[in-house]
């Protein structure tokens, strides 16, 4: 089983993190994890940078003087030093005695290049070798990654964090959503929607009464309202919304009668013998489910 490498870098260092993807390609023990690449709807970057470290067997900070200044990569170390990850830094040599926090001069930095202003290519050269050397340490212990890890358990803090990620994504697909259903095209859609329900209903109607079955029908495109009856009772579907470009408060009624009802009320009735409903259901636009509406 192939295991993850995360790769923690600066934007401006991004041609670094393409030479190492390139020489993982094909491996067949170990795959980058770069989060940029990895983008997942209303998902905070935050979270996906956490998911990232936690789904890692290892973690390689590139340190430049990119990004050591800069808050991301320093607080990525510190996240998966929290979750006893092995952590495989390669350094910038010039920087060494500066480095501060996790990665300092006192530990074992064994792969560092040397950076070359003058001759980028020679600077590419020397990052490739000592990428290669700390992949061709990592294939030696494999088998010791590649065993089952504990992580710990998260603590009251990041469990809150969670919590508060989880109510901001709710709290704005909520807005996009309302935002929409009172959108004009919202409007459209739904109207859309209804008429061809009724559409597919008169179809289903006309083959049953080619078969035979005796229905009444009667129906309004501009409301829109369709009325089916037979056998003493009706059937009605309406869809009226409140206002003409808004879906807000807007209802499909679905009823069913006792008697023979018309769209029109000129029917005449015997006293006693007018339509009684017998159900009435009701839903709104916002409980039907609508394919694309974020973004």
């Amino acid at each position: 089983m192939k295991q993850g490498i995360f790769i923690s870098y600066s934007d401006f260092d991004k041609n670094k993190v393409a030479l190492i993807v390139k020489e993982l390609e094909g491996s067949a023990k170990f795959y980058p994890i770069v989060i940029a690449s990895n983008r997942e709807a209303l998902k905070p970057l935050a979270q996906k940078v956490a998911d990232g470290i936690i789904h890692s067997k290892i973690v390689l900070p590139i340190l430049t003087k990119n990004s050591v200044p800069t808050q991301w990569i320093n607080q990525e170390i510190g996240f998966a030093t929290a979750l006893c990850k092995r952590i495989m830094p390669i350094v910038e040599s010039e920087l060494i005695d500066k480095l501060k926090g996790f990665i300092h001069k006192q530990i074992d930095l064994p792969y560092h290049y040397h950076s070359n202003e003058q001759d980028k290519s020679q600077e590419e050269n020397d990052f490739i070798k000592q990428v290669r050397n700390l992949l061709a340490d990592l294939e030696v212990g494999f088998d010791k990654l590649a065993t089952t890890e504990e992580l710990p358990e998260k603590t009251l803090f990041e469990k809150s964090l969670e919590q508060a990620d989880k109510l901001n994504e709710e709290l704005e697909f909520q807005t996009k959503r309302t935002s929409y259903l009172n959108s004009p095209d919202a409007v459209e859609v739904a109207k859309t929607k209804v008429l061809n329900m009724f559409a597919d209903i008169e179809e289903k109607i006309k083959k049953l009464q080619e078969k035979k079955f005796h229905f009444g029908l009667e129906k309004e495109v501009h409301k829109p309202l369709f009325i089916l009856k037979s056998e003493g009772f009706s059937f009605s579907i309406a869809w009226e919304q409140k206002f003409n470009n808004s879906n807000e408060n807007a209802i499909l009624f679905v009823r069913k009668w006792k008697g023979h009802l018309t769209k029109d009320s000129s029917a005449f009735y015997f006293p006693g013998d007018e339509p009684k409903m017998v159900s009435d259901n009701k839903y709104s636009f916002a409980e039907i489910e609508i394919l694309n509406f974020v973004g």
